[in-house]
């Protein structure tokens, strides 16, 4: 499955209004012996060494599914976690492709866990041969979308050595062709997110374009 640009589904949304009423990440459960089917796999370098590890992707129910890493040099890590992406939304699967998000080496495996108005993610990432819970900017879950038409999205980027995450609340107007924004803007320091500056940004065109989300 290709990387999903959530915003642009909040955008399309905004004109076909096919997203359904608000959904909450429902809690997890202790899992059970299943068999379990493999849905996706992946090579990208997740624990930060420049070489590609495997990544796989199963489905043990229709609620419950379990990613793991293989490393390139044979460490193994698991996480299994529940999603409702397939009843919520419709879709095979929670997976997104992966993306560097924080300040240290590797990429981070974004999952889908819930939809509604917009999509609930579980983030995980390398840390000492475990998959953990990518740090939280705010203390707030990793989400992006509405309600409707203003939506919530993100984007990551590097200004001299330092990784930067925002958090923008996007109003469109004229039509979707240009965006404002409340924007809070964070720096990875070490282990975590660090709060910088809040900022507004007044109506600007391609502005959405700039958060495409995870």
């Amino acid at each position: 499955m290709r990387r999903i640009l959530i915003a642009g589904i909040i955008a399309a949304s905004l004109v076909a209004g096919s997203l359904t009423s608000p959904a909450q990440a429902r809690a997890q459960e202790p899992i059970a012996p299943q068999a379990t089917t493999l849905v996706k796999t992946k090579r990208v370098d997740v624990d930060g060494d420049g070489r590609k590890d495997k990544v796989r992707l199963y489905r043990v129910t229709a609620s419950r599914w379990r990613v793991t890493v293989t490393t390139a040099t044979g460490k193994r890590a698991s996480k299994t976690f529940t999603s409702t992406i397939a009843s919520d939304w419709g879709l095979a699967s929670p997976w997104t492709n992966p993306i560097r998000m924080d300040g240290r080496a590797g990429v981070e495996l974004p999952l889908m866990v819930a939809g509604g108005d917009g999509v609930v993610f579980r983030v995980l990432t390398w840390r000492k041969g475990r998959l953990v819970n990518e740090p939280k900017l705010g203390g707030q879950s990793w989400y992006v979308g509405g309600p409707l038409p203003e939506y919530q999205s993100y984007r990551f980027y590097t200004v001299k050595k330092v990784r930067y995450a925002e958090v923008a609340w996007l109003t469109p107007s004229g039509n979707g062709t240009t965006c404002s924004a409340d924007v809070n803007r964070y720096a990875w320091t070490s282990t975590a997110w660090t709060f910088r500056k809040h900022y507004a940004v007044a109506a600007t065109a391609g502005l959405c374009a700039r958060y495409p989300g995870l």
